[in-house]
């Protein structure tokens, strides 16, 4: 295995490393994963063990790997910008203006305050995908 820095066009830089090939679908899931990632949630440590079990890597290395890409997301996030997954989807934040609401307890009139708010837009080919296994 062979570690090779990285540097990002905002001067970050991250490690890459080389390992053994990897199968990857059109959406860029590893191919006979989600076999392994059973129940109705998938989480960090189901993404690690994916990843330590098609690429080989260590368990470490593997959470290293998926908490700095969950990391750079929410970093571009916080400073405004789109985080785009081809065939994936795209993460986005939007300003939502102040509004008049209602207390649900009391049902008295409330101002809500504007805020930001993160929206998430599946792809066309993430769409098509979903609604074909789940029309089996």
């Amino acid at each position: 295995m062979t570690w090779k820095p990285l540097t990002l066009s905002d001067n970050q830089s991250i490690t890459v490393i080389r390992c053994r090939p990897v199968e990857v679908d059109y959406l860029g899931a590893f191919v006979g994963v989600e076999a392994d990632m059973k129940g109705a949630t998938v989480t960090r440590a189901d993404l690690c063990e994916a990843v330590h079990e098609e690429v080989g890597l260590t368990r470490q290395d593997c959470s290293e790997l998926v908490e700095r890409t969950l990391e750079l997301a929410t970093v571009a996030l916080e400073r405004g910008e789109q985080v785009k997954l081809s065939g994936f989807g795209v993460f986005q934040v939007r300003a939502k203006n102040a509004r008049m609401g209602r207390n649900p307890k009391t049902g008295k009139p409330a101002t809500i305050e504007p805020r930001r708010v993160i929206g998430f837009r599946a792809s066309q080919v993430m769409k098509a995908r979903v609604d074909r296994a789940l029309a089996k």
